[in-house]
């Protein structure tokens, strides 16, 4: 039986990849920071805070005890924050580099012992990785980034071992996560000092283009895809949005320009 482990396995995509993986026949390790009830035969539930190296190491231990082979890790655990960079707390500003970026650092170190003929390590980031930050999502956005940097050159260090490195990277996906965005904003549209109106004009730019969401269980399709077979690609994209991509590719100038247009 193949055997993959999931961070995050708690949340909307967690689930919905932990389950399609165990439809499959994969026996499943479930990792998040909240206890979870078994929903599976194939699921087993393991209590890990990806922040916390002693917490990382305790269920590598565990997991131990189940087996010595992993065929797949699956970086999903991730958090999401809208705020505007110099009025952002500083305990959240390196809370979100915590979790999206060292968590998948130390989990992918920890237990690359376990991987093993043929097995792979696959990195969820984001439609935002490589493109222009926006305005009060840069944070999220530079995480997402400097995850995608990491995966990359990962995936240079471990081809010379025969492990592959797969990046994802989805658009707006509908789970918990892409509400806790509209939450974030619609706080920061409260509390700001310094943006007034262009925040609130920036939170209907933003709900009209995360409108055209996809379904978690498609990224679980895509991620099981990308475990199985035999000659992955190097990173996958799904749901990705027009209007990002229009925007990082206008000259830097243009872009200040246009956003002040559109939101002062």
């Amino acid at each position: 039986m193949n055997q993959v482990l999931i961070t995050g396995g708690g949340g909307g995509i967690g689930r919905a990849a932990s389950a399609y993986f165990a439809q499959m026949g994969w026996k499943v390790y479930s990792c998040d920071i909240a206890i979870q009830e078994k929903t599976g035969e194939n699921i087993i539930p393991v209590l890990m805070d990806i922040r916390k190296a002693d917490s990382v190491h305790a269920a590598f231990n565990l997991i131990e005890t189940h087996t010595q082979r992993l065929d797949a890790i699956v970086n999903l655990a991730g958090v999401y924050i809208m705020d505007s960079l110099v009025e952002v707390p500083e305990e959240d500003f390196i809370r979100m580099f915590d979790i999206n970026v060292n968590g998948a650092y130390r989990v992918n170190k920890q237990f690359l012992p376990l991987i093993k003929n043929g097995g792979r390590i696959i990195i969820i980031t984001s439609e935002l990785s490589g493109l222009d930050p926006l305005p009060f999502n840069g944070i999220y956005s530079i995480t997402k980034s400097t995850l995608e940097a990491y995966a990359h050159s990962l995936r240079l260090e471990l081809a010379l071992l025969d492990i592959p490195v797969i990046t994802i990277r989805p658009g707006p996906v509908d789970t918990n996560l892409l509400k806790d965005s509209f939450l974030s904003m619609e706080k920061m549209c409260a509390k700001t000092r310094l943006y007034g109106i262009s925040t609130a004009k920036f939170h209907q730019i933003m709900k009209k283009e995360t409108g055209r969401h996809i379904l978690p269980q498609k990224l679980a399709e895509l991620i099981y895809r990308s475990a199985t077979t035999s000659h992955p690609r190097p990173s996958y994209s799904v749901g990705n949005g027009f209007f990002l991509r229009f925007f990082s590719a206008l000259p830097a100038g243009m872009q200040a320009a246009l956003l002040k247009k559109l939101l002062k």
